[in-house]
């Protein structure tokens, strides 16, 4: 792909992060004066599903794409409420399953999520201005008010589900991340009835992003918060600004098994593995993170042609969710796939490659394993982040230069440094 796509596919990202802020800066506005607590409660469902309305075409479907991101069928909330809470436990995932196992000594309570919505009430004045209030601040048009109005309503079937609950003071609601509206109503019922709140965090990779909105969403209901180790918590707590939360870290014994002891001898790859990131489809739009799939995918073939030029093997490892997806394989036609934990591929003398930092990308580096990571800029780097420079072969901007002298060179002369920065992950 030709340089100028690159040069305009980024500038179609700085164009919807300008949209993208403004609508953000207008709801937390709105949120200052809204005494019913609805838009505190929907916030992360609303501002998705308004800021994509924003950034599509007039075709778009906004109803059908808003249900879609709403879908509460089906979900169940594992929620656990426990007398005493176990500071002296290892911390791996999110797992709903694993939580229960990790806290669950033998008091556990399971809450579903009520999944019935009826929008047969009426919504009250109030209901209707904050609701205008939200399309006007996207400059989207009113017609669209019943599918707020519809969040609305789930938070009402949630606070009568959850208000059932005999919270005391003595009590711990323990959840998994706070994007969900049942997770952020049932942690403001508890938090009103004198319980504490603790959230768990999805990966280890949030402590090197300012992201506003997930932010709020994370940290305002809750009064603890656990990080996947030592630079989540320390990124965390230098940018947070909202919220009740205190930041405690998590360790894990399972990454401490496959940690590699600093290897002195020079470095020779013998492969690279890129690392995809998944596929949303049309669900999971700019600014959630990352752009749309047909965005992305662009991305990917100039990332891997100028990888290609390292003069190195290159295998492809999918995102557990593509894995059964013809189309993905399709995607990256000619080239070799690798399965498996992400631990299989640790301590081969492989050269991994991310454009996108999650979780695979932190166990890597808990790993002391060398990474090339392109910072594309859609997500908005802290200072923290900084330290990853000294440790992660960095490449910014839209035109790739790859070197492989200068990439042997850097991991050659960091080995000890690089391996202190990943001890700090799980310890």
């Amino acid at each position: 792909m030709h340089s100028d796509r690159i040069t305009e596919l980024f500038l179609l990202n700085e164009q919807n992060e300008q949209i993208a802020n403004k609508i953000l800066d207008n709801f937390f506005s709105i949120l200052k004066n809204d005494e019913t607590n609805f838009l505190n409660l929907a916030f992360h469902e609303c501002y998705t599903a308004v800021v994509n309305k924003r950034l599509s075409d007039k075709n778009f479907d906004f109803t059908k794409a808003f249900s879609s991101n709403v879908n509460f069928k089906g979900m169940m909330l594992r929620l656990k409420f426990i007398k005493n809470f176990n500071n002296r436990t290892e911390f791996i995932n999110t797992s709903s399953n694993y939580l229960l196992s990790q806290y669950g000594m033998n008091n556990t309570l399971f809450y579903p999520a009520p999944s019935y919505i009826s929008l047969k009430i009426s919504p009250s004045k109030q209901e209707k201005n904050l609701c205008l209030d939200i399309l006007d601040s996207a400059e989207i048009s009113r017609n669209y008010a019943n599918e707020i109005f519809r969040l609305f309503s789930y938070i009402k079937v949630c606070q009568n589900h959850y208000g059932k609950i005999k919270f005391n003071n003595q009590e711990t609601l323990l959840t998994g991340t706070g994007s969900k509206i049942y997770t952020r109503t049932v942690s403001d019922i508890a938090l009103n009835k004198g319980s504490k709140v603790y959230r768990f965090s999805h990966g280890g990779e949030r402590g090197f992003f300012n992201e506003r909105a997930f932010e709020f969403t994370e940290y305002s209901l809750c009064t603890k918060y656990f990080t996947h180790g030592y630079h989540e918590q320390k990124g965390l707590t230098q940018f947070k600004n909202l919220g009740l939360s205190n930041f405690e870290n998590l360790h894990s014994k399972f990454h401490l098994n496959f940690r590699q002891e600093p290897n002195l001898k020079k470095h020779n790859f013998n492969k690279i593995i890129y690392i995809s990131n998944s596929f949303t489809h049309p669900i999971n739009k700019f600014p959630n993170i990352r752009p749309m799939d047909t965005i992305y995918k662009e991305f990917q073939s100039y990332y891997l042609m100028c990888l290609k030029k390292i003069n190195l093997p290159i295998s492809i490892k999918l995102h557990p969710k593509c894995l059964n997806s013809a189309n993905e394989i399709k995607h990256f036609t000619g080239y070799q796939f690798v399965s498996g934990k992400m631990s299989d591929l640790i301590g081969k003398g492989y050269l991994f490659a991310f454009d996108t930092m999650g979780s695979a990308m932190v166990e890597v580096l808990s790993a002391g394993e060398c990474v090339i990571f392109w910072n594309q800029g859609i997500r908005k780097t802290n200072k923290y982040f900084e330290s990853l420079k000294k440790n992660v072969f960095i490449v910014e901007g839209q035109k790739l230069n790859f070197d492989y002298r200068l990439i042997k060179d850097f991991f050659d002369n960091n080995q000890v440094e690089r391996t202190k920065f990943a001890s700090k992950f799980y310890e």
